[in-house]
């Protein structure tokens, strides 16, 4: 039996999944790194094996149909088991671990961004019909892995500047990619802060002002090269987006910054860097990063309408859209899977690993 009898290809038109049901049974029989996303989920700590019983996870078959919404295992063997069961797809939910007054209560365990080429329609495609997906193409994904990069490096300027700070980047099996931030003090899950750090992302794209902030704060902290390939992205795809270039040059307070777009002259490398900054702002599900109970798709786990693992890789060698897209038949899964378990555990980040 096939994953999911009919599938949205590129352009919506529909096609048959080609990754049966027993591939996938075989593939979180023998290639899921159980072990390796325990210690991911728990922060990589070395006693991850006695902190499993408080990680809530969702099991889904092929169908979309919810097995278990609540799942808690005791060890990694039970969690095994209890996979054997026609289980397509994996979410992480809370931990519950958290106690307060005696009483535990649910909260992630740490920050998950998650960003769908969906949500950058109004940049991508203005012509886009409504109801109409947005084509995942190269292109597309180009954009996206740019974006998540300026997320990444705005994150560590200036979210999380004053703490221990790791991001991992998983692709999620679809049409867009999730991001990662494991490691980081608890004072940081506090649901005003994730509201915060919701407001600030949503800056870059609204408001010129915050923008331009957040460009200096990058540029001198580590940040001025992403800003460089973003400017030269922006500065390639503008005359192709008119309507972002209109909505550029009316967003953009300074008029000579206007003047000199709408003659097509060069300008100052910080009006180009905040015009970057707008394009390319990053569009994350709000509520997947703001509420801390809210469900996530696992790494490295199986999409069951594309029959793809959702695949770690790194951000800063990201393969094109065919390299990153690994069956859950593939002939070199062993290695793939391997190479990205690696980077969960914050191995080295090498087009070889990948």
């Amino acid at each position: 039996m096939l994953l999911q009898k009919r599938t949205k290809g590129r352009g919506g038109v529909a096609r048959r999944a080609d990754v049966a049901e027993r591939d996938v049974s075989q593939y979180y029989a023998t290639h899921f790194p159980y072990e390796a996303l325990a210690a991911f989920l728990c922060g990589g700590e070395e006693e991850w094996p006695t902190r499993l019983p408080d990680q809530e996870f969702a099991m889904f078959d092929a169908s979309g149909r919810i097995l278990d919404r609540h799942a808690r295992f005791e060890s990694i063997a039970a969690w095994k088991h209890a996979m054997a069961s026609h289980v397509a797809r994996i979410e992480a939910g809370p931990e519950h671990a958290a106690t307060t007054r005696g009483y535990t209560h649910a909260e992630r365990a740490c920050y998950v961004f998650d960003l769908d080429i969906e949500d950058y329609a109004p940049v991508l495609r203005a012509d886009t019909p409504p109801g109409k997906h947005v084509p995942m193409d190269n292109d597309a994904w180009t954009h996206l892995v740019l974006s998540a990069r300026l997320l990444d490096q705005f994150l560590a300027a200036v979210i999380f500047r004053d703490q221990p700070y790791r991001a991992v980047a998983v692709f999620s099996g679809r049409r867009g990619l999730h991001l990662w931030v494991p490691d980081h003090h608890r004072d940081w899950l506090s649901t005003d802060t994730a509201h915060h750090v919701v407001r600030a992302i949503q800056n870059l794209a609204d408001s010129p002002e915050y923008a331009r902030a957040a460009v200096r704060r990058l540029a001198s902290s580590g940040g001025a090269s992403v800003l460089a390939d973003a400017v030269a992205y922006t500065r390639h795809s503008l005359p192709d987006h008119p309507h972002i270039w209109n909505r550029l040059k009316s967003l953009v307070v300074r008029d000579h910054l206007r003047r000199t777009l709408d003659a097509g002259e060069a300008c100052a490398d910080e009006e180009w860097a905040v015009a970057a900054m707008l394009f390319m702002a990053p569009r994350i599900d709000q509520e997947v990063t703001r509420r801390f109970t809210h469900l996530i798709k696992c790494p490295l786990s199986v999409h069951p309408s594309t029959g793809l693992v959702s695949l770690p890789f790194s951000l800063y060698v990201a393969p094109d859209l065919d390299a990153i897209k690994v069956r859950a038949d593939a002939p070199d899964l062993a290695v793939r899977i391997h190479a990205a378990a690696a980077l969960l555990l914050g191995g080295p980040e090498t087009a070889e690993d990948m």
